[in-house]
């Protein structure tokens, strides 16, 4: 995984992401260290030009901040404001040049210490604080203007109420209704609350901890808006709770370690939250099917210490933040590249060194061809210092490239060889700037004008020197590269030679798979029947063979054992089956993709069983074509939908 790091000179514990859409990627950090040594807040920003996050300014804060928020105001129409909770609430400004000014605060002799507060998105006049003396108050911003636009900035308590019988740990804005009005509280007292500023009389207890042990967040979906999330203290779980079902959980996320420190909800989506603990993870969740358990995060990631806080961000809901020992990251799971043409092939590099890290190519696919079409195959990676994948390079390719694949060498020995198939199978030798020349073309009658285009081929991992192709011919063929000789070690060029070719089927063969346990043995799939359209062999049980039809929305598993006998059917796409690829690092984790834009990874290690639900779920943006699961990096796996190719981490 990328990320971005800032590391202070103190211990970090809250952290905040800013809500204007001028300001790409800033945030604010504060330290948590005894009073004496002095505490502080900081505003660090992405430096795009260098690639990292850098120090913008910092002010001085007496106690440590348990919270930190900048003004909701995604539109710009207000000051740039930040606001902090610890002894008292304060107000501060930043000004244009990163200094930052105290506006005003709410302090007096008797106010007790706030455990957190909450600025309200939909009315930024608002915001309410918790404390330890069991009060929520709610504070009115500059009432009847604009902030800051009149005077300098003041605010006049609202409301205060007393929420529980013990002191409140939290408070959070609901944005049902008019999203003005609604809030929810969390307390000692173990109860979660929620509350109408237009009717403080009462309030509804929307979820009460069986052991009556004091809740210590909550946060709302930001897009489900009746839906919740709390835990409690020293919990290893997060409570999901619909306030319309109070006190009956939805779900219960369970996969941390330790104790639970905090949770933010996806910005853009209804089914997404992140979790953060004192087992050093952050686990993102995918919600959808609730209210079936939640058994296993989609992603996870872990950070190099216990955990304080973990925030999601509102104008770049691709990144995550999170704060632990003197260092906040920020975290990216999904890297995209939008090419200028549709795609369909792909394939990771295998190659681990630094220059040559996530590193793929993706081919062009143009369904009306005619003479004036071009066909492209373009390199992209992973830029780990900006964190987005960037265009390396770009070749012209005769045909639409039915399959891409890169030489399966992770130790450099050989060669930088992709191989494509199309009309031909062809070799190209990539140099150190990622530029594609033509090394060799494969073709299995040289004097012939014409041939039969390939559907696929497959590249030996076992013996680098044969490549194995399917043609709608009927044949198979595999081809010696540089016979009896490490590739490219006797000669400068690469080349080939015919090494066995059989008729495999009585009809086009549409795919090949060599075995990751002999290397003379594969497999090809044909259209007899329903025509079969892919294959895929499990990488560490070399006895189990995926594959699936045309038009179907499901994948078939073979024991090689137990011929013509599905051991195992997986049927929950909603459409036609596309791609499946095999883990590279277990035996029982395969992921598929689908026209129904989703890409799913399956557990398989109960078949003979019923496999009845994939343990993970991407939705994407558009039908996958193709999917492939790295082999170098086992963690991240790729995607191609219309012009985008993504990689993910699972």
């Amino acid at each position: 995984l990328a990320f971005l790091r800032y590391s202070g000179p103190k211990t970090l514990f809250a952290a905040a992401w800013a809500n204007k859409s001028d300001r790409r990627f800033r945030l604010a950090v504060g330290s948590i260290v005894e009073r004496e040594q002095g505490n502080n807040v900081t505003l660090i920003e992405l430096d795009e030009t260098l690639g990292s996050l850098v120090e913008r300014g910092s002010f001085n804060h007496e106690f440590p901040p348990n919270q930190i928020g900048f003004i909701p105001d995604l539109e710009n129409r207000y000051p740039d404001l930040i606001a902090t909770s610890a002894d008292f609430l304060r107000l501060w400004r930043i000004h244009p040049n990163n200094l930052v000014t105290e506006e005003a605060n709410k302090s007096s002799q008797f106010t007790a210490p706030l455990t957190n507060f909450d600025w309200n998105e939909v009315e930024p006049r608002l915001i309410g604080t918790s404390s330890i003396d069991t009060t929520c108050t709610i504070y009115d911003i500059e009432a009847q203007q604009a902030v800051g636009l009149i005077r300098p900035i003041a605010f006049s308590v609202k409301t205060q109420l007393i929420a529980h019988d013990k002191p409140v740990h939290d408070i959070a804005f609901s944005r049902i209704f008019n999203g003005k009005d609604n809030f929810a509280t969390v307390g000692a007292d173990g109860s979660a609350r929620m509350f109408d500023l237009r009717h403080l009389e009462h309030s509804t207890i929307v979820y009460e901890d069986p052991l009556k042990l004091p809740l210590m967040r909550v946060a709302w979906n930001k897009q489900e808006h009746y839906h919740l999330a709390t835990f409690a203290q020293d919990s290893t779980e997060v409570i999901i709770i619909d306030i319309r079902m109070p006190c009956s959980p939805l779900a219960r996320l369970k996969n941390h370690n330790g104790a639970v420190n905090g949770l933010a909800w996806a910005p853009h989506s209804a089914h997404h939250i992140c979790t953060a603990s004192d087992d050093a993870q952050a686990l993102i969740w995918d919600l959808q099917n609730m209210p079936r358990p939640v058994e296993d995060p989609i992603l996870a990631y872990s950070a190099g210490g216990e955990v304080n806080q973990v925030h999601w961000g509102p104008a770049h809901n691709n990144w995550i933040c999170i704060c632990f020992n003197k260092s906040l990251e920020i975290l990216r799971e999904i890297y995209g590249y939008d090419a200028p043409y549709s795609l369909y092939s792909s394939a990771w590099s295998t190659a681990t060194d630094p220059q040559r890290r996530f590193r793929l190519a993706v081919s062009s696919f143009i369904e009306e061809y005619s003479n004036k079409a071009r066909f492209m195959v373009s390199i992209v990676q992973l830029d780990e210092g900006v964190g987005e994948l960037v265009l390396r390079s770009t070749f012209d390719h005769p045909y639409p490239a039915t399959r891409l694949m890169w030489i399966p060498d992770s130790k450099g020995t050989y060669p930088d060889l992709l191989a494509t198939s199309g009309d031909y199978l062809r070799l190209w030798r990539l140099g150190v700037d990622n530029n594609a020349k033509i090394e060799t073309l494969l073709n299995t009658n040289r004097t012939a004008e014409y041939c039969a285009p390939l559907t696929s081929f497959d590249w030996n991992e076992l013996d680098l020197n044969l490549i194995g192709t399917s043609s709608i011919d009927t044949t198979c063929t595999v081809w010696q590269l540089e016979t009896g000789q490490a590739i490219g070690t006797a000669r400068s060029k690469v080349d080939g030679t015919v090494r066995t070719q059989l008729i495999a089927h009585d009809k086009e063969v549409f795919d090949i798979s060599f075995s990751r346990g002999n290397r003379d043995v594969f497999a090809s799939v044909d259209p007899k029947r329903t025509p079969l359209l892919r294959l895929a062999w499990n990488r560490n049980d070399h006895n189990y063979i995926a594959t699936f039809a045309c038009e179907s929305n499901e994948v078939i598993i073979l024991d090689m054992r137990l011929p013509c006998h599905p051991v195992a059917r997986l049927a929950n796409h909603r459409a036609p089956v596309n791609g499946i690829s095999w883990a590279p690092h277990s035996s029982t984790h395969i992921c598929t993709a689908a026209d129904d834009a989703q890409a799913l990874i399956w557990d398989v290690h109960e078949i003979p069983r019923p496999i009845l639900d994939p343990i993970l779920a991407y939705q994407a943006a558009g039908e996958v074509n193709q999917i492939h699961w790295s082999t170098t990096f086992p963690d991240w796996i790729s995607i191609c939908y219309a012009n985008r190719l993504e990689i993910l981490r699972v």
